[in-house]
C-alpha cells in the first residue's frame, strides 16, 4: 500500500527520527528502532538532520534500515536547498 492511499483511509500515525552523528555507527540505532517497531507506526520519516551532503548518507542508510528489516515504511527526507540538481538526484538515486 502506498502512503497516500494510507491517509485516504485513517489516521496516521508516523514517527520521525534523526539519524546517529556521522561517526556513530548505523546500527546503534537499531534497539531504538525495535522499541518503536512494536507501537506499530504506519511509517517512519527520517530527518536529514544539520550537517551538510554528508549527513544525507545517514538518512538514506537508516531509511534502508528500517524498511528493508524492519518491514516498516520510511520516508526520507530529501532537502534541496543547498544542493545541486546533480546531487539530489545522486541522492534519490540512492534510496
Amino acid at each position: 500500500m502506498s502512503l497516500t492511499a494510507l491517509f485516504k483511509n485513517k489516521t496516521v500515525f508516523s514517527l520521525e527520527v534523526v539519524p546517529p552523528k556521522k561517526d556513530s555507527p548505523k546500527e546503534a540505532i537499531l534497539p531504538t528502532l525495535q522499541q518503536l517497531q512494536s507501537i506499530n507506526p504506519d511509517f517512519i520519516s527520517v530527518t536529514s538532520g544539520a550537517g551538510g551532503s554528508d549527513h544525507y548518507t545517514g538518512t538514506v542508510q537508516i531509511a534502508d534500515l528500517i524498511q528493508n528489516q524492519l518491514n516498516i515504511p520510511a520516508v526520507a527526507h530529501v532537502p534541496g536547498l543547498y544542493q545541486t540538481r546533480e546531487q539530489v538526484l545522486n541522492l534519490l538515486d540512492n534510496l
